[in-house]
């Protein structure tokens, strides 16, 4: 919250901050009103944290219940998911179904290994490689940094990115020239693009073609409509209705060319 405020202050007066003052030659009407947007967003950012953190708070004993239950729901299916997946599979009575549960579980497998083996693997990753870059920006707060950075690597498409930018922004802020350039070329290039670049495609193989877009709204939704366990059924899901539509189509295209 420290961080958005001063940010949000230096957008109000940049002329507190004299080497980033915004350039009034440009465009003083619009420099004034993407400082508001900016200055809306960030009030808008501020209170989520704060009605985040009361939440924590006030349903840290349901959460952790929830997670709990969570994990070993997970656990569970691990260890007894085939068992019980070929006993429902016996008593569906539409053969259709059936003839598609190889495609079915090919792409729920391709969406869990996206999930807890490129996300996860990468946002653990993410952790340990800001933990130098923090530590020589100068701030403190090193674990923090180094957490918020692992958190927004589960975000897909935007990933780190979020965290750098933010941060640089409150370098910006400070003016603090230095701490700008070691979140960009240590931060985001280091940090945030290169393991997007190199360890991401290595980790994901030829489960690459769920579509980082697709992960995104299935991530977001599911979070926001069923909480911790949106993080991963949110995806599935979404990604189990998109194919069950193609089969459906290409079906249906099947029917259409075989002569009445």
């Amino acid at each position: 919250m420290a961080i958005l405020d001063t940010i949000r202050s230096w957008l109000a007066d940049p002329s507190t901050n004299p080497l980033l003052a915004v350039d009034q030659k440009i465009s003083p009407a619009m420099a004034s009103f993407f400082r508001s947007q900016f200055i809306y967003w960030l009030s808008v950012a501020r209170e989520f944290f704060v009605d985040f953190a009361s939440t924590v708070i006030l349903n840290g004993i349901r959460m952790a219940i929830q997670s709990l239950l969570f994990f070993v729901s997970v656990f569970l299916l691990l260890l007894y998911g085939e068992k019980l997946k070929e006993e429902v599979f016996l008593r569906i009575p539409f053969l259709s179904i059936r003839r598609h549960d190889a495609r079915l579980s090919s792409v729920t497998f391709d969406t869990l290994h996206v999930i807890y083996v490129a996300q996860v693997a990468i946002a653990v990753l993410t952790f340990f490689i800001s933990l130098p870059v923090f530590y020589l920006l100068g701030y403190g707060n090193i674990l923090f940094y180094s957490f918020f950075a692992a958190f927004c690597e589960l975000i897909p498409v935007f990933g780190s990115t979020v965290a750098f930018v933010l941060i640089g922004a409150y370098a910006l802020a400070l003016g603090d020239l230095q701490g700008v350039l070691i979140l960009f070329f240590l931060g985001y290039i280091g940090v945030a693009a290169l393991p997007e670049i190199f360890i991401r495609p290595v980790l994901m193989g030829r489960r690459a073609h769920v579509h980082p877009v697709v992960m995104f709204i299935g991530f977001m939704g599911g979070i926001l409509t069923m909480g911790i366990a949106g993080f991963v059924l949110g995806p599935l899901i979404l990604v189990l209705l998109i194919t069950s539509y193609r089969i459906y189509r290409e079906e249906d295209s099947g029917t259409a060319c075989v002569p009445g």
